[in-house]
C-alpha cells in the first residue's frame, strides 16, 4: 500500500519539473526576446513586460531547480548520496562564481577603450555589443561594437542582465555564471544516463567543474558557455527521449542546437556530434537512423536561420537585409584571422596541439586582487592520450566485421553489436571530442588562428573521457580519487582570487 500510495506522488513531481522546465527555457527566451524588440522599437511597455519577465524567470528557475531535486530525492532513493554530491560540486561552483563575480567592476566595458582595463578578455566586445542592443542602435557600415561576426544569442542573454538588474559588472555575468553552472548537472545526468554509473557520473561531474579554463569562460561575460549549456541540454533530452507536445526527441534536440549555434556559430560541431553518434548507435535501421540524424540537422538550420533574420530585420537591416548576408560576413570574418595567434613565455605559440601538451596559461585579466587564468586542466586535458585509443579499441570491437560467424549462416549475432553503458560512453566521449579538437587543427594548418578558449566544447568529453578511463575494472578506486584531489590542487592554484589565504600560502604557491 505505502508503495502504491507513493507512485502518484513521485510522478506528479516529475510532470511539475516537466512543466517547470519548459517554462523556464521558454521564459528565458521571451526575455531575450523582450529586450531586443524593446532595443528595436523602445516603449515603455515592452521594457515592463521585459522586466516582468526577468523577475517570473527568476522564480520559476528556483522553482524547478527545487522540484528537480524533490523529484529525485523522493523517486530515486538510491541516487540520494549521489544528489548530495551534486548538490556539493554545484552549490561550490556557484558560490566560488559568486565570490569572484565582481571583480573587475567598472561601470563599462567601453572604458577599456580609454586605456583602463576593466574587461575578462573578450567582455570588452561582447558588453559593449549588448550595450549596443539595449539602446536599439541600428547596426550598419562603420557602427561600432555590433559584433555581428558572432550570432547574437549569449549578447542577448549578458543585455538581459543588464536590462534586469542594472550597468553593472555582477549583471552582465549572472546569467552565465548561472547556466556554467547548471552544465554541471546536465552532465551529470547525461553521463548517468549514458553509463548507468553514478560513479562515472560523479567523476565526470567533478572534473568539468575543476576544470580552470571552463570556469573561467562561465565567470565572464562570453560566448562559449551558454553554446554548451544548449547543447547539453539538447544531448540530455534526446538521450532521456525527451518529447513535447508533438515534437519528438530530433525535433526538440534540434530547436535546442539551434538556440545553442545563435550563441556561437562553432556550434556547429557540438550538432555533428550528436547527429555522428545517432547515426553510428541510435535506434532502427541504418536508413531511420539516418532520416533522424537529418531531422535533427534541419531543424537546428532552421532555428539558427529564423533567429539570425530576426535579429537581422529588428536590429541590423542595413548591414545584412537578410540572414545569408550576415553567415556571409561571419564566414569571411573567420577566415581573416590568420597569423601567429597567442603565445606565452619568449614567445612560443600556443596551437591546437599545444591544448593537449603544454602552454604557459594565458592571463585574461591581471590585478592584484584578481588574476583569471584561460588553460585547461591540464591533468584531465593529458589523460586524452589514454582515453582516446581505450575508447577507439572498445568502439572497434563493435563495429569490427566478423566474417567468419555464425551470422553467415542466417544466426543473429547478439554479442558483437551490443552497445553497454560503457560502450556508449566511450562513443560518445570519441565523437565529441574528435569533432570539438580535430577541426581547429586543420584550420591551424591552413594557417588560421585558433585560440585556446576554442576548446571550451571539448571539455565535457575530456571530463567523461577521464571518467571513462579512471573507471575501467583495473584501475583501483583510490587512484580516481588522487587523480580528483590532484586536479583539485591545479584548480586551486589557478583559481582567480585568493586573497583569502593568508600571504605566507600565497607566496607559498606563487600566486
Amino acid at each position: 500500500m505505502a508503495l502504491t500510495e507513493a507512485r502518484p506522488s513521485r510522478f506528479e513531481l516529475r510532470a511539475f519539473f516537466k512543466v517547470l522546465l519548459v517554462a523556464t527555457l521558454a521564459e528565458l527566451l521571451i526575455f531575450a526576446f523582450l529586450v531586443g524588440v524593446h532595443a528595436a522599437l523602445p516603449a515603455g511597455s515592452l521594457r515592463e513586460a521585459a522586466d516582468f519577465a526577468g523577475i517570473t524567470l527568476s522564480f520559476t528557475s528556483i522553482a524547478t531547480l527545487l522540484a528537480g531535486v524533490a523529484y529525485a530525492w523522493k523517486g530515486f532513493p538510491k541516487y540520494r548520496p549521489a544528489i548530495l554530491f551534486l548538490l556539493l560540486v554545484t552549490g561550490s561552483t556557484l558560490v566560488a562564481h559568486l565570490y569572484i563575480i565582481n571583480t573587475p567592476s567598472l561601470p563599462s566595458c567601453r572604458d577599456l577603450l580609454k586605456g583602463v582595463d576593466g574587461c575578462i578578455m573578450d567582455e570588452s566586445y561582447y558588453v559593449p555589443a549588448a550595450q549596443v542592443m539595449l539602446n536599439g542602435t541600428q547596426c550598419g557600415p562603420g557602427v561600432a561594437n555590433c559584433n555581428p561576426e558572432h550570432p547574437f544569442l549569449s549578447k542577448a542573454l549578458i543585455a538581459a542582465g543588464i536590462a534586469a538588474f542594472g550597468n553593472a559588472a555582477w549583471s552582465w555575468r549572472i546569467l552565465n555564471v548561472l547556466l556554467g553552472t547548471f552544465c554541471l548537472p546536465l552532465l551529470f545526468v547525461l553521463v548517468l544516463r549514458v553509463s548507468r554509473s553514478i560513479w562515472v557520473a560523479s567523476l565526470s561531474l567533478a572534473l568539468l567543474g575543476l576544470d580552470v579554463m571552463f570556469f573561467t569562460q562561465s565567470s565572464a561575460a562570453l560566448l562559449d558557455v551558454p553554446m554548451v549549456f544548449f547543447a547539453l541540454l539538447a544531448f540530455v533530452l534526446y538521450f532521456y527521449n525527451v518529447s513535447y507536445w508533438k515534437l519528438d526527441r530530433f525535433t526538440v534536440a534540434g530547436i535546442l542546437l539551434g538556440l545553442s549555434a545563435l550563441s556561437k556559430e562553432t556550434a556547429i560541431f557540438l550538432m555533428a556530434t550528436l547527429a555522428t553518434y545517432h547515426v553510428a548507435a541510435g535506434e532502427g535501421g541504418r536508413k531511420l537512423r539516418l532520416v533522424c540524424a537529418a531531422e535533427m540537422v534541419v531543424v537546428t538550420a532552421g532555428v539558427f536561420f529564423l533567429g539570425l533574420q530576426a535579429y537581422d530585420s529588428l536590429l541590423a537591416r542595413a548591414a545584412f537585409p537578410s540572414f545569408l548576408d550576415q553567415i556571409h560576413y561571419i564566414l569571411a570574418y573567420g577566415a581573416s584571422l590568420t597569423g601567429p595567434g597567442w603565445s606565452y613565455g619568449s614567445g612560443t605559440l600556443i596551437t591546437p596541439l599545444s591544448w593537449i601538451t603544454y602552454y604557459g596559461p594565458v592571463v585574461y585579466y591581471p590585478s592584484s586582487t584578481a588574476t583569471y587564468y584561460g588553460v585547461t586542466n591540464l591533468l584531465e586535458t593529458w589523460t586524452v592520450y589514454i582515453w582516446v585509443p581505450l575508447a577507439a579499441y572498445a568502439t572497434w570491437k563493435v563495429f569490427k566485421p566478423r566474417w567468419w560467424g555464425l551470422e553467415r549462416f542466417g544466426f543473429v549475432d547478439t554479442e558483437s553489436r551490443a552497445f553497454t553503458g560503457r560502450t556508449k560512453m566511450a562513443l560518445l566521449s570519441l565523437i565529441w571530442f574528435l569533432w570539438n579538437y580535430v577541426p581547429y587543427v586543420v584550420l591551424w594548418i591552413y594557417g588560421r588562428v585558433t585560440y585556446p578558449f576554442y576548446i571550451v566544447p571539448a571539455l565535457p568529453a575530456v571530463a567523461m573521457g577521464a571518467s571513462y578511463f579512471l573507471t575501467l575494472k583495473p584501475v583501483p578506486r583510490y587512484v580516481a580519487l588522487l587523480y580528483v584531489a590532484g586536479a583539485f590542487f591545479f584548480f586551486f592554484v589557478y583559481f582567480p582570487d585568493k586573497s583569502f589565504l593568508p600571504e605566507w600560502l600565497r607566496a607559498a604557491i606563487g600566486k
